[in-house]
């Protein structure tokens, strides 16, 4: 029973995914005509601009409290 239900589990997601894109369609269909400002408050999204701004903030606090790991190596990054 267990190998049957975990046969129809990716099934059920792959469903849902479809779905959730269908619905994602329309909705962009029904705001396309808005402007950037006007979608995004919508959508109630961040500007581009807001999510470098907290990237960056995260990434300056990774580095100040010395837990920045550099993905080339997996070295930690020594500044000082």
């Amino acid at each position: 029973m267990l190998s049957r239900s975990h046969e129809m589990l990716p099934r059920a997601h792959e469903i849902f995914r479809m779905s959730l894109r269908g619905l994602r369609k329309k909705q962009v269909q029904q705001i396309r005509h808005l402007c950037y400002s006007e979608r995004l408050k919508r959508l109630n999204l961040p500007t581009l601009r807001y999510r470098r701004q907290h990237g960056d903030m995260i990434e300056v606090y990774k580095i100040l409290h010395g837990i920045y790991v550099s993905e080339v190596t997996g070295d930690t990054l020594q500044l000082f």
